[in-house]
């Protein structure tokens, strides 16, 4: 959650005249080091993360990682990943 502290905080008002306080939008990281993993048909993005190969046991935590790396296609696939052949895992 510390990698969402440095967004701003900014105000929104809405079409009522409400004004919230919210996270401004956040710059997706970009990972320079990564390598395909092809999708079997039970996986979960947290499973490949805690995988011993990927980023280890109990890592779960870090799939964020593979979600920001792959948000493109997460999103126009609606997060199905039986949609999907394949990720880019970053490293």
């Amino acid at each position: 959650m510390a990698r969402y502290f440095q967004t701003p905080i900014i105000s929104f008002t809405d079409f009522y005249g409400n004004t919230f306080s919210l996270r401004d939008i956040r710059e997706t990281p970009t990972y320079i080091d990564s390598f395909t993993l092809k999708i079997e048909k039970n996986d979960t993005v947290d499973e490949i993360a805690s995988r011993k190969d990927i980023y280890g046991n109990q890592n779960e935590n870090l799939s964020y990682k593979i979600i920001e790396h792959n948000n493109i296609t997460l999103l126009d696939n609606k997060f199905d990943l039986k949609k999907i052949k394949e990720l880019k895992i970053p490293v």
